[in-house]
């Protein structure tokens, strides 16, 4: 692991798939917030056979492929989609170690190499401080052995805090939202008919943009269109944490809004944090439905990137936090 060390925070950039985590911000009044998502099974013995993925997940890391099959049948025009599994959640860099150099005291690079016979050669990733400023600037690089349409996407996951309704979900620009059309692991939110937007959805019981939600449930969304920004408000300890990503490389939102909805082990009803994933995906689904034709590409939203072997595919997006 390596440590960035900076005028205005730290963060530590960990072996196991580069997560970045342990980010805390030094605010301009001497506050110190830690915006990324740890979950409480860390440090708990964990029931065997979890992907590695899954035992160490921890605050924002790149995947590649982005998902993976799902367990169980998908609904509506979904439904004829056969399952193909995917060897790794979120792909083999995001369950292995990988080679981490520092680049002086606030930055960092990190490489891993991927099987033989898998398209993808070789993930590049920089992480680097931005002087002056609560903000961490990322860069991803993908080699490839072989030309593939890959689903593409990276992952930070923020914390929430415990009262219902204490952060707001701040959505840039963006087009329509799409329901996921399989099991979360648990109950969704809610279950507006796709697509639709935020200020279509009448008659809840609760403002769908104010997290924690009053009750358990599971809930993942695709948001097409976006414009590379989103923000999230914590009104319990008054500040802010913006991602902001290229809308051309990654077209489409994730939200994952897991608010203790999953009963299995080890999320175990106790889970609870929201990712926000900038994608070219079809939700979470895997490379194989990703990379076919499905309900999303016909509605004219990119689920895939080729990616050649003849040219480094590469991208670069910011986390930056501030004071309400």
């Amino acid at each position: 692991m390596t440590w960035l060390i900076w005028d205005k925070g730290r963060a530590r950039l960990a072996s196991h798939g580069a997560m970045l985590t342990d980010f805390t911000a030094f605010l301009p009044d001497g506050r110190r917030v830690s915006p990324l998502h740890k979950p409480p099974w860390l440090d708990e013995p964990l029931p065997d056979g979890l992907p590695p993925l899954l035992m160490r997940l921890q605050g924002e890391w790149p995947c590649v492929p982005f998902g993976m099959a799902p367990e169980g049948p998908l609904a509506g025009d979904w439904a004829g989609f056969s399952l193909s599994p995917d060897p790794w959640p979120h792909g083999y860099a995001a369950n292995h170690a990988w080679q981490i150099l520092p680049d002086g005291p606030s930055a960092a690079r990190a490489t891993i190499c991927y099987p033989q016979g898998n398209p993808v050669q070789r993930l590049y990733r920089g992480v680097r401080a931005v002087d002056g400023e609560a903000a961490l600037d990322f860069d991803l690089g993908i080699q490839m052995r072989r030309a593939a349409q890959l689903p593409i996407g990276v992952h930070p996951v923020f914390r929430l805090p415990e009262m219902v309704g204490q952060a707001r979900m701040c959505l840039g620009g963006y087009d329509r939202v799409f329901g996921y059309p399989g099991d979360t692991g648990g109950a969704p939110a809610f279950e507006p008919h796709s697509p639709f937007r935020f200020e279509d959805l009448t008659g809840l019981d609760f403002d769908p943009l104010a997290l924690p939600y009053p009750h358990a449930s599971e809930t993942l969304l695709l948001l097409s269109g976006t414009d590379g920004l989103f923000s999230l408000e914590n009104h319990a300890e008054a500040y802010r944490v913006s991602l902001s990503w290229d809308p051309v490389i990654f077209p489409s939102l994730l939200l994952w809004i897991s608010n203790c909805g999953r009963s299995a082990a080890p999320w175990n009803g106790r889970h609870l944090a929201l990712g926000v994933e900038p994608v070219c995906s079809a939700f979470d689904l895997g490379s194989a439905i990703s990379a076919s034709e499905n309900e999303l590409t016909r509605a004219g939203i990119q689920t895939a990137r080729m990616v050649i072997p003849s040219q480094t595919f590469s991208t670069h997006y910011r986390i930056s936090v501030s004071p309400l």
